[in-house]
């Protein structure tokens, strides 16, 4: 069982970043269900979006299936941890944003990283990088639809 949660709003730290990684891997569809960075997109659009949207409504896209949990702290942790997420993405939204150059504070980003470098115009379809870019955009055509009353449908790209 892990630590009880400290906060239910503010930024997310890494701890959570990494347990909720690891339960989504653990109980999601391995084919439809969402990673970390789908799930970041995701939640993004329905943070954003024009309409609120219920956990009932969202949930289901997350996992694909429904997931059998092996143990109700896993359950809870799970539950959880996603708002922690959605919390999480409303704070980064509520942030200001420098003039110029990037933010100081990391946690306003979206959860993954961006290649650079020289070879930044011609990125590798591989790079571990560019596929979770992927799949966080993915996750916000996937919101975007929901939030908007549409069925999301699987994003060919994430395939």
């Amino acid at each position: 069982m892990t630590a009880p949660f400290q906060s239910v709003s503010g930024p997310i730290t890494d701890d959570e970043i990494d347990r909720l990684a690891v339960l989504l891997d653990r109980y999601g569809d391995p084919d439809d269900g969402m990673n970390l960075e789908a799930l970041d997109g995701y939640l993004s659009a329905l943070v954003v979006g024009p309409a609120l949207v219920m956990p009932s409504e969202y949930m289901p896209g997350i996992w694909a299936n429904e997931p059998v949990f092996e143990s109700e702290a896993d359950a809870k942790d799970a539950q959880t941890l996603i708002m922690r997420l959605w919390n999480h993405i409303v704070w980064r939204v509520q942030q200001p944003l420098p003039d110029d150059g990037p933010p100081e504070e990391p946690r306003v980003l979206p959860l993954l990283a961006f290649p650079g470098g020289s070879d930044a115009a011609d990125p590798d379809p591989d790079d571990p990088l560019i596929l979770m870019a992927l799949a966080l955009a993915c996750g916000f055509s996937a919101g975007r639809s929901l939030g908007h009353g549409l069925q999301p449908g699987g994003c060919l790209a994430c395939r």
